[in-house]
């Protein structure tokens, strides 16, 4: 009987859920085993078998759908941490409020899962601006083909897994407050403010999305917070064609606390989808530090402030085994500090 379950739940039977449409707890379950091997181009090479995610979650809705929540645990080897912690209310159609923890607005693609990537993991651009989890509340709002998000939160990373950037180049070690087996001294609030807007047309024969996104952090933490962050944004469809684009820009205040262009990025990914299990994927990101940021970061610590950009070009395919089983193959060429070669195959399930 329970083998019977996993076997219609694997091939694209509802999600376990207990309750009625509008006042239900839906439990979910992802984990994902990946293999990467990587080349330096000087004779150096490295294999890794990790456990990359390992992710329980619950979500649910009560009321008649106006209150929903939604927690969610990471809890592989390297880590044990909260990812989500919110409660939403819906008072009306069409408008959304949450609050606790959860990812900030920047980005649409970013608001994704990463169940859904077509590579096998997010961009270099994204890792390096964000959006981050923090702690805070925003309000969604949605009218026909627009819709918007607007929040207010800590301005403090929740997670050390994204918004980055500023502190790599720096050498500042970013500690990961949500994980239980690390004690850290809560970090001053500075109130940081992120929306995106924008529009999505489904129609034929191109169904389009354009987004802009914005997050300004009233008092950033020096080499380690933007000030300013921007997004734009667009995504096109045709037949079995998606191409993404995403550019991205980061202002930060220097050691005398003046403004400086810090960074800009980019990201264009094409996908194709083959067969209804067959997914071709291709992806182009970017990110460049600024000579002001390079220099300023240079002057605050030693070692700092050398990288110039970094950069990856991948192909991946990804195989829909079962609609909850799909098994990723990736390679990529990167440039940091070095270039090298970096090939993946990666197993996910998610239930």
């Amino acid at each position: 009987m329970i083998g019977s379950a996993l076997v219609l739940v694997l091939a694209g039977a509802p999600a376990l859920r207990v309750g009625s449409p509008h006042h239900f707890i839906e439990p979910g379950f992802a984990v994902q085993g990946r293999l990467s091997w990587r080349d330096t181009l000087d004779g150096g090479g490295a294999s890794t078998l990790e456990l990359k995610r390992l992710r329980f979650s619950l979500r649910g809705s009560l009321d008649d759908g106006q209150l929903t929540f939604g927690v969610q645990l990471n809890t592989t080897p390297a880590a044990l941490e909260l990812l989500d912690l919110w409660l939403g209310w819906t008072p009306t159609r069409g408008v959304t409020l949450k609050a606790g923890q959860l990812k900030t607005p920047f980005t649409r693609h970013r608001a994704g899962s990463f169940q859904t990537l077509a590579m096998t993991d997010w961009s270099v651009a994204s890792v390096h601006f964000g959006a981050e989890r923090q702690v805070g509340a925003l309000v969604e709002l949605s009218s026909g083909a627009a819709s918007s998000a607007f929040g207010v939160f800590t301005g403090t990373n929740a997670r050390a897994s994204f918004a980055r950037g500023l502190a790599d180049l720096y050498g500042e070690h970013l500690i990961n407050p949500s994980d239980f087996r690390v004690k850290a001294s809560p970090e001053a609030i500075h109130p940081e403010l992120v929306a995106r807007t924008g529009v999505a047309f489904t129609g034929a024969p191109v169904r389009t999305a354009a987004f802009f996104s914005a997050a300004w952090d009233l008092r950033p933490t020096y080499a380690v917070d933007f000030q300013l962050r921007l997004a734009p944004e667009l995504k096109l469809e045709w037949r079995t064609l998606t191409l993404e684009l995403i550019g991205y820009a980061g202002w930060a205040r220097d050691q005398q606390g003046a403004l400086m262009a810090a960074s800009l990025g980019a990201t264009a990914e094409l996908s194709w989808q083959l067969h209804p299990r067959w997914l071709l994927a291709t992806r182009w990101s970017r990110v460049d530090l600024l000579p002001a940021a390079r220099l300023d970061a240079q002057a605050h610590a030693e070692g700092a402030g050398q990288l110039r950009a970094s950069q990856e070009v991948g192909l991946g395919l990804t195989v829909s085994v079962l609609s909850a089983l799909r098994f990723q193959l990736e390679g990529a060429w990167l440039h940091a500090d070095a270039d090298e070669l970096r090939f993946r195959a990666q197993l996910q399930l998610a239930l």
